[in-house]
């Protein structure tokens, strides 16, 4: 079975038998050169985009990018599905200007070494012939790697202010090799981030998700917060205490492969802690059911819950993310502290908490929390371990069928409306109390309740 990497060699000697130059390009250079296996390859090429597609044919191409002289190559037909990936091959040019701080207003086809320089950082803009094996680099990127250097090609202000993204990507590419900014590189970071909300969230985010989900996003949310990055997206951010922050970013270095909105959520709980912890004090003294608080609409103004949801909304639509990662974002704010007093809640009330796919993920993320900030540590360490003792339990155990359903008070004689809900609940109340466990005993329950 073909290979991506061979699949990426046969373009480009196709395109070189066509009389064309053609070299691997950008980030599959870099990886190879640092050891790392290229995902996916890039080429670019002397061919004109419509000299591309006449090469592959139409069939077999895609001229998405042709306005910016980028065209790209399909996977072969024979391989299958999900086993090779789309190559983009790109003629060499050079960019006017950028007024939108994201792509060029024009282009100019050019050499090689014309279009290493127009390119972000020196570490991306090394070629390589993979026929004569032999690297072209224009503009020092070897060296710099060799330095574990980030620095920008040319004049890093003028990068920057072509697409202010690549302030971003400096920050991730600098934490990802774990590498260090180029002095020039990062004074010219400073300049241009009051300019970086130009750039659609969509993009910020994409950065903001590679970032985080490294294992060294430690660094790259110190970066973030050195380089006056992270108030600007975060602005809570901007006034927490030293201690606090340092405790980020302690939880952060030894989180485990934690999902995007895991992170985010430490990022986001110094805004939201207290309110969480009155909530949950109001449980210890009078238990609610979670969904009758969140949607108590009659006391919105006055119900800490409500709000903070609604902040946390408004910020994950900001950031456009998905609508199951704000509740997964959500989860892990609002679940928090109740995991801390979990053996002191009323079970009924706890468990649905317990129910959601990212439930270990919440434990491993509150040992770390309770372990690193010292959160009352006796107490909530026999939270945790309630809960991970109940996640112990057969699946039927933790969350057994429910005894009763609305067809079952129907068959009662009962009518539909706004007590079917209350009933159901009194049942399952009991029913996860152990004090219920049959129908029949349910269906007894439910009587008594009318006719008291």
């Amino acid at each position: 079975m073909q290979t991506q990497r061979e699949f990426a060699l046969f373009v480009v000697k196709k395109l070189r038998s066509a009389g064309y130059q053609a070299l691997w390009a950008g980030g599959c250079v870099r990886d190879q050169l640092l050891g790392i296996t290229p995902k996916d390859y890039d080429i670019a090429t002397s061919a004109l985009p419509e000299e591309v597609r006449k090469v592959f044919g139409k069939k077999e191409t895609l001229p998405l990018g042709a306005a910016f002289g980028v065209i790209t190559i399909l996977p072969p037909k024979s391989s299958p599905k999900g086993t090779i990936n789309l190559i983009e091959v790109a003629t060499f040019r050079t960019d006017g200007g950028y007024s939108d701080g994201r792509r060029p207003d024009t282009i100019s086809f050019c050499n090689a070494e014309e279009d290493a320089k127009r390119r972000d950082f020196t570490i991306n803009g090394i070629f390589y012939d993979p026929i004569a094996e032999k690297v072209l680099d224009y503009v020092g990127g070897q060296e710099d790697l060799a330095a574990q250097k980030i620095r920008a090609i040319g004049n890093p202000k003028e990068r920057f202010a072509e697409d202010k993204l690549r302030i971003m990507r400096a920050i991730r590419f600098t934490t990802r090799f774990d590498f260090e900014l180029d002095p020039k590189t990062y004074n010219a970071i400073e300049t241009f981030v009051p300019d970086l909300l130009c750039v659609s969230f969509e993009r910020i985010t994409a950065e903001l998700r590679e970032m985080f989900l490294h294992s060294n996003r430690a660094k790259a949310v110190s970066y973030l917060r050195k380089t006056k990055i992270l108030p600007l997206l975060f602005p809570h951010l901007a006034e927490v205490t030293e201690e606090t922050w340092q405790q980020i970013v302690m939880v952060l270095k030894r989180l485990e492969n934690p999902t995007f909105p895991l992170v985010l959520a430490t990022l986001l709980r110094p805004l939201f802690e207290e309110c969480f912890c009155q909530v949950v004090q109001q449980q210890e003294r009078t238990p609610q059911r979670l969904d009758k608080i969140l949607h108590n609409e009659q006391h919105k103004g006055r119900n800490p819950l409500i709000n903070c949801k609604s902040e946390i909304t408004t910020f994950c639509k900001k950031l456009k993310l998905s609508n199951a990662e704000t509740q997964s974002t959500w989860y892990f704010l609002r679940s928090l502290p109740f995991v801390f007093a979990a053996n002191k809640l009323d079970w009924p009330y706890f468990q649905p908490i317990l129910l959601s796919k990212d439930a270990n993920h919440l434990l491993q993320y509150s040992q770390l929390i309770a372990t690193i900030e010292g959160k009352s540590a006796r107490g909530a360490i026999e939270g945790i371990n309630f809960c991970e003792g109940k996640l112990t339990q057969p699946a039927g155990v933790l969350d057994p069928p429910p005894l009763l359903v609305g067809a079952d008070l129907i068959r009662l004689g009962l009518r539909p409306g706004p007590n079917f809900k209350h009933l159901l609940w009194q049942v399952r109340y009991r029913q996860l109390l152990h004090e219920i466990t049959t129908a029949d005993q349910a269906i007894e329950y439910v009587k008594h309740i009318i006719s008291n």
